[in-house]
């Protein structure tokens, strides 16, 4: 709860049911900085951006191709990459990621929301890189 008694933007459900539920995204942040600061006091900022530098890498081999798995092999993934996202503070790939994950319970990811995710990555990707820069 927020101090004005409201529940957090990323709290909602954001659970799709159909490919429009999937226009909300646009309505979270990009990317919270507040969340990977926090790590900072602990860990320190060279680590910080070590793991942004590994999560971007990462993006691109190991999450960079969903096409070719099993329904199960995807979910699994999204699963792994969900967590990742939000202790990055990559809130809007956090959101997504859960959003396929419950979609692709009983089937494969469709062409759009293979999309969705490659667009909404390589974003982050960006984004996550400008950030390390600024540490």
């Amino acid at each position: 709860m927020t101090s004005q008694g409201t529940e957090p933007e990323f709290e909602k459900d954001v659970t799709a049911e159909s490919e429009d539920d999937f226009a909300n995204l646009n309505d979270f942040l990009l990317f919270d900085a507040n969340i990977p600061n926090q790590d900072i006091e602990y860990l320190g900022s060279d680590k910080v951006k070590q793991l942004a530098q590994l999560f971007c890498q990462q993006l691109k081999s190991e999450y960079s191709d969903f096409s070719n798995l099993s329904t199960n092999q995807q979910q699994q993934k999204l699963h792994k990459l969900k967590g990742a996202a939000i202790g990055l503070g990559l809130v809007r790939l956090h959101l997504l990621c859960h959003q396929l994950e419950v979609n692709c319970q009983n089937k494969k990811l469709n062409n759009h929301q293979l999309l969705m995710l490659q667009d909404l990555t390589a974003k982050s990707i960006i984004v996550l890189n400008k950030y390390s820069l600024s540490l």
